[in-house]
């Protein structure tokens, strides 16, 4: 439901606010997939998240490894937000899901989330601050072995700014803490330039680091780059490419190095 004057009411599996100003306000429009600090296989999170295959609207808990990098904060089934009208370019964002603790382990338990974010978007300048908050359950969640009473918070800060016509710069700041030590310790930097080449060929081009100050220090780093041409608004040819380091505080080991491309046609309704 949407009103210019009272704002607008999501109920559902919605998309939370981390995932848009992750992939398009801390980051050129690299989405979720190849070349992107928030794709299945790289994220600037640690801890928990809601972008695991198979398990669309819940919660699963991941564990930083040298062939694993972070979680993502996507959707999460239940949802209610809320969203106020734009005043002069700023918006506040709310939106939760109860938790569910009743029940024996496995049995009925949900994990509860509740997310907060603050964005101006004012010409040249796209700025945000979001932050999202996950609570487990008192026992063990059907889903994922996820930690009893483990909290974990993603925050980040993001902004872009177009400084031509056709360069957009792109940067983002992100934090990932649990309850419980050794879950999600983490900081994230990234930054990143979008390029208007022509009317219809733009080139993108990030890189992001992350500081894992957990005991096994799985810090990680990734470089994104891709290629747009656009045969009209809707129509587009692409080509990505990243290049991965799960674990940079260590000598390289078998998967903790890997590099993708991608070639495709997407056409959007």
């Amino acid at each position: 439901m949407t009103s210019a004057q009272l704002g607008e009411l999501k109920l559902g599996s919605v998309n939370n606010d981390m995932l848009g100003i992750a992939t398009s306000v801390a980051s050129p429009a690299f989405s979720t997939g190849v070349g992107s600090a928030y794709s299945s296989k790289f994220s600037t999170l640690n801890g928990e998240g809601t972008g695991v295959t198979g398990s669309g609207g819940i919660v699963t808990q991941g564990t930083q490894s040298a062939t694993n990098g972070g979680v993502r904060a996507i959707r999460m089934a239940n949802t209610v937000k809320y969203t106020t009208p734009s005043f002069s370019g700023l918006t506040v964002s709310l939106a939760g899901a109860a938790n569910n603790t009743q029940g024996t382990a496995g049995t009925g338990q949900t994990v509860g989330m509740s997310e907060q974010t603050i964005r101006y978007i004012n010409g040249p300048l796209d700025a945000a601050y979001t932050q999202i908050k996950y609570t487990n359950p008192g026992v063990t969640a059907t889903n994922g072995s996820l930690t009893a009473d483990l909290t974990n918070k993603h925050s980040m800060y993001a902004a872009s700014y177009a400084v031509l016509p056709t360069v957009k710069l792109h940067a983002g700041l992100s934090k990932s803490l649990a309850s419980t030590a050794s879950v999600a310790d983490s900081k994230g930097k990234q930054y990143g330039v979008t390029w208007n080449v022509t009317p219809v060929i733009d080139v993108l081009a990030q890189q992001a680091t992350v500081t894992d100050n957990n005991t096994a220090d799985f810090s990680r780093k990734m470089t994104g780059l891709g290629v747009d041409y656009k045969f009209s608004k809707t129509t587009r040819a692409y080509f990505r490419y990243d290049s991965l380091n799960f674990d940079t505080n260590h000598a390289a080991s078998a998967g903790s190095e890997i590099k993708r491309t991608a070639v495709g046609l997407s056409q959007a309704f």
